[in-house]
């Protein structure tokens, strides 16, 4: 998926009127990013996607966790680019592992947890469980995914695509695999 196709997409099962960020040539430029993660960011990506998840850059642009500190006395690590938020800690890029998508603790800028192998992978998940959403909305009326209104076919197709994108997905890392769980438990 290119990520053109991917904004499109986006746009189509989220709505035109949902924000879009595009990051400035010169903060893309100026961190250690493979290129393809910088073709993503050269197009943008949505202000915020569910399962909770935003991507307005903190501080207002991409910066290194180095940056962002901006201290001597804390230690940080230089192969973190800072992305945006997940549940107060901070969504990263790690640099040191081909620009794997993962969640750091906002505290003391530790793994926490893997969300996705690129920026690709992610987008493609955060197109499924969009889908997911506008496919029980548009069934169930606009309460349906906030009142956890889906099928049991609803979700076994939710999984059937993560399988998709990558047939070792909840393997790879635990947030998407926690995030089918958190659909299953608030469930009516």
């Amino acid at each position: 998926m290119t990520p053109t196709q991917f904004k499109q997409h986006w746009k189509s099962v989220a709505g035109r009127g949902r924000k879009w960020i595009t990051y400035p040539p010169c903060e893309i430029e100026h961190v250690n990013l493979l290129e393809s993660t910088k073709e993503f960011l050269r197009v943008g990506f949505p202000v915020s996607a569910a399962p909770n998840l935003h991507f307005r850059p903190l501080g207002g642009k991409l910066c290194t966790a180095e940056e962002f500190c901006g201290s001597p006395q804390r230690e940080a690590p230089k192969h973190l680019v800072f992305f945006g938020v997940a549940d107060h800690d901070i969504i990263c890029f790690d640099t040191d592992h081909n620009d794997e998508v993962v969640i750091v603790d906002w505290e003391n800028l530790e793994l926490k947890l893997k969300i996705n192998k690129n920026i690709e992978q992610l987008a493609q998940c955060l197109l499924a469980f969009q889908s997911f959403i506008h496919k029980i909305t548009v069934e169930n009326g606009i309460d349906g995914y906030d009142g956890s209104n889906f099928t049991d076919e609803h979700f076994i197709e939710l999984e059937e695509e993560f399988r998709g994108i990558s047939p070792t997905i909840f393997q790879e890392g635990p947030f998407w695999k926690k995030e089918l769980w958190n659909l299953l438990k608030a469930r009516k």
